[in-house]
């Protein structure tokens, strides 16, 4: 049983440098593997070697990679941002790439990938640059292109947030509007303001969509911590446009009783549980529950959402299809024929896809989505869209 409080004093001594008391007989391979399903292994091995705690080559050895890494995506990353000053192509780095500057050291704070918004009008002149500079291309999703070299992933968003994620979008549109310029030609970036409500709203949208971990609300402790004379009035009245100054307030608190001493609401109690159930991004049952509730919200009833969520199988929108068939980035109009491709596919060779289907279904009945809405109630979320 992994116990929050020896957690929280660990990652406070990687982070403020306070040594943890440590029991010595800590079931350390327990709380190594509770770290790395959090992405926080990095930060945990710092906090334990801060507080003096005893551990071996192999753990070591998990820091050395770790700090590896970083330096290679750092390398990437800069790589980029060079070229596209050389060329004269705008951009604005993104979440990690920004937040892991702020960490005591930028390994402590993992990074799945690099994000970097561009315009999308200056892709035609990226796409030719990157090959040439030996990055292979990915999926096209609806709000990124993703790229890859050096074992790095990077994703080139189109704009901040999904635009199926319509209540923030409407907000957020591509985001440009809140670029500001830097020293550099093209190099742009957010407000400190701007960039914490991002990365905030950024966290609510995976909270309530498949769920989140420790490392995202660690981050909004790191960043505050880094600006701590930001503007709260002009913060509060964008988390209010947004519909998410509940959740905020409840974050905030939570952030109290980690690095303080605040006591748990009911409100943060229950995030905090989640946190520590959620691994880094959420778990599977999470995202069929969250899938299922945002259709019977535009359906209004569970019937009218389950024979939604059939059609969506059998249809696969466009932006799904083309990692299917790449092909569709040329040839969208032959859509409708390789739905009919995919589905003689799945009847010839993957039928136990429908067993898949059918167990999901009965694993989503009216109480467990109900729950599942419940839950983001009192954490101060919901979904404010059709």
């Amino acid at each position: 049983m992994i116990d929050e409080q020896i957690v929280l004093s660990i990652l406070k001594a990687a982070l403020e440098g306070i040594p943890a008391d440590i029991d010595a007989a800590l079931p350390v391979e327990e709380y190594l593997s509770f770290a790395k399903a959090q992405q926080i292994e990095a930060m945990f091995i710092a906090g334990l070697h801060r507080s003096g705690f005893s551990y071996g080559k192999e753990v070591r050895n998990t820091a050395l990679c770790a700090a590896m890494v970083a330096a290679k995506q750092e390398n990437v990353t800069k790589e980029l941002c060079d070229l596209f000053e050389a060329k004269g192509i705008d951009y604005l780095p993104l979440k990690g790439c920004i937040l892991r500057s702020l960490y005591p050291s930028p390994e402590l704070r993992s990074m799945g990938d690099v994000d970097i918004l561009i315009k999308t009008e200056q892709y035609r002149q990226i796409r030719p640059l990157l090959m040439a500079h030996g990055y292979h291309e990915g999926y096209e999703s609806n709000h990124e292109y993703a790229w890859d070299k050096n074992d790095v992933h990077i994703e080139l968003h189109k704009r901040l947030i999904p635009s199926y994620n319509k209540d923030y979008y409407a907000y957020y549109g591509d985001g440009w509007q809140l670029a500001k310029p830097t020293e550099s030609s093209h190099r742009f970036a957010m407000s400190p303001e701007d960039t914490f409500i991002f990365i905030f709203t950024h966290y609510a949208k995976h909270y309530r969509d498949v769920g989140a971990g420790i490392r995202q609300v660690l981050d909004l402790y790191v960043y505050r911590k880094a600006y701590p004379h930001m503007d709260e009035q002009y913060i509060q009245e964008v988390l209010k446009q947004l519909q998410l100054e509940r959740f905020y307030a409840n974050n905030m608190h939570l952030l109290k009783v980690w690095f303080g001493n605040a006591m748990h609401t009911e409100a943060s109690r229950l995030i905090a549980d989640r946190l520590f159930a959620s691994g880094a991004f959420g778990t599977h049952e999470d995202s069929l529950q969250s899938v299922m509730l945002k259709q019977v919200n535009r359906q209004g009833s569970m019937r009218k959402a389950r024979m939604a969520k059939w059609l969506r199988r059998i249809f696969l929108p466009l932006d799904s299809m083309r990692r299917l068939y790449p092909i569709l980035h040329k040839m969208p109009g032959l859509l409708p024929a390789l739905w009919v491709h995919r589905w003689m596919r799945i009847l010839l060779h993957k039928r136990y896809r429908f067993a898949e289907y059918r167990q999901e279904d009965h694993a989503l009945d009216e109480g467990t989505v109900e729950r599942y809405h419940e839950m983001l109630r009192k954490s101060g979320l919901d979904f404010n869209f059709k």
